[in-house]
């Protein structure tokens, strides 16, 4: 019989360190930007209104690039600590 519970409980750990790190970097490495006026959050190589301000990050990585060093940061993680974690190897 299949035991579903390592299982699930691996995947959701893998979702909850990948959310963490997509966010730890999102707000590290990207810049984020608000404008009072609109009333709208912008990203760094978004067209941005004069008014706009930056609130948080530093421009080194753009969304799509955090978006892929998160998800290679989570596999490693996943597949090296994680994982035998959870299975015992």
């Amino acid at each position: 019989p299949l035991n579903i519970a390592p299982m699930l409980s691996f995947a959701t750990a893998c979702g909850l360190v990948g959310s963490v790190i997509d966010s730890l970097l999102g707000a590290t490495v990207q810049q984020t930007y608000w404008d009072p006026d609109t009333k709208l959050v912008y990203q760094g190589e978004d067209k941005k209104p004069a008014s706009a301000k930056l609130i948080t990050g530093t421009d080194i990585l753009n969304n799509e690039q955090v978006n892929m060093v998160s998800v290679a940061l989570t596999t490693f993680v996943g597949g090296w600590f994680l994982g035998p974690m959870f299975f015992g190897r």
